[in-house]
């Protein structure tokens, strides 16, 4: 596919950037400019959207509106007036779909950022400074980073469909459905969350010792990143969160909150597989700029005036990993970042995603 899309590209100058690649049930829509052309394209999964029986590790089934989300995605981004350019500004709708994609990208980017830095961040660092008082600032703050980057590396690899989150046995353990949905929608009806029990933080260390060590019970094979490593962290290992601060901190990173007249609308699903890896890098690199300190009884967290970016070739090895998380074909540029996150297996296939917001009902951790 690659070969035929360059070949395309050139004989066609330019005029021929599309191709198709099926095997009768799961069809990719391939583009030549997109930012990696083996790894981003868009995906169906037809007998799901049709609703067909497949093997045992089958997704999950699908609800009957998103199989006919589904048929209607299939039918309008395969089909041949899609190809077509629109006489009114002469961009097809693949095009108009990519530059409203780039658009809804940097937006969710860029709000992401001010929520980390404004109330996710401090508020994990309050909350596991109360939990461990005894503890000195400065774990206080590599493990409030830490967590942060725990959940951005779940929410991340499961919209991304690098965990199987459509696996029935997944399901049971990953945050998507049992902590995600579920926080999602007690807080639209307002009900209130426990200061004291803490099922959302027992099933978030569950989870993330299953990333860790793996389970075969889940289809996971072990992952060896640093990031989920309880001996690196020892401060998480011994302090439980409340269900009504993991409950903030989760909702916050999984719905964005109207505002304006909008205000009253029904809130939006944060996809990540929307987010660049860069641009998760770049909030990283930021967040190690920031200090903890105690001011006025209280924990504030602030912008170190000494903290200085560093190039490249000298940035300082994060204390959890030196390890980068790869795959066959790509290694992700930013490298602090990449020190930062595991290492996927070998087995971790090479096409994880489509490069458009648009939820596709597909098989997202195929081999």
């Amino acid at each position: 596919m690659l070969r035929y899309l360059r070949r395309a590209d050139d004989l066609t100058d330019g005029g021929l950037r599309w191709g198709m690649l099926t095997n009768g049930a799961q069809w990719r829509l391939y583009h030549q400019g997109a930012r990696s052309v083996a790894e981003q394209f868009f995906e169906i999964d037809l007998p799901a959207a049709l609703g067909l029986p497949g093997p045992d590790d089958a997704p999950l089934p699908l609800s009957e509106a998103d199989r006919h989300r589904a048929c209607k995605l299939f039918a309008v981004f395969f089909g041949r007036t899609a190809f077509l350019p629109d006489p009114a500004d002469g961009r097809t709708l693949h095009q108009r779909a990519i530059q409203g994609a780039r658009y809804f990208e940097e937006r969710v980017a860029a709000n992401l950022s001010k929520l980390v830095f404004e109330q996710v961040f401090p508020d994990l660092a309050r909350a596991i400074a109360a939990a461990a008082p005894d503890a000195a600032l400065p774990e206080v703050r590599d493990a409030a980073l830490v967590l942060l980057y725990r959940l951005l590396f779940i929410l991340y690899a499961e919209d991304r469909g690098l965990l199987p989150v459509h696996n029935a046995r997944y399901a049971k353990v990953g945050l998507r459905r049992g902590v995600r949905e579920d926080v999602g929608r007690r807080k639209d009806r307002g009900e209130t969350f426990s200061d004291t029990a803490a099922r959302y933080w027992n099933a978030l260390a569950d989870l993330c010792r299953v990333i860790d060590r793996g389970d075969p019970a889940f289809g996971l094979p072990p992952y060896n990143g640093g990031l989920f490593d309880e001996a690196r962290t020892p401060l998480l290992a011994r302090v439980r969160l409340s269900n009504r601060v993991m409950a903030d901190v989760i909702d916050a990173l999984s719905f964005e909150r109207p505002s304006g007249p909008a205000a009253q609308a029904e809130r939006r699903y944060i996809n990540y597989r929307s987010l660049s890896v860069q641009q998760l890098g770049s909030i990283y690199e930021r967040l190690l700029e920031y200090e903890t300190v105690r001011e006025a009884g209280g924990i504030v967290v602030r912008p170190n005036v000494f903290a200085r970016r560093a190039p490249a070739a000298t940035t300082r090895r994060t204390p959890w990993s030196a390890s980068s998380w790869t795959k066959p074909s790509a290694r992700w540029r930013n490298e602090s970042w990449t020190r930062f996150v595991p290492r996927l297996p070998p087995m971790t296939p090479t096409a994880t995603c489509a490069p458009w917001p648009l939820p596709t009902p597909r098989r997202r951790c195929s081999t």
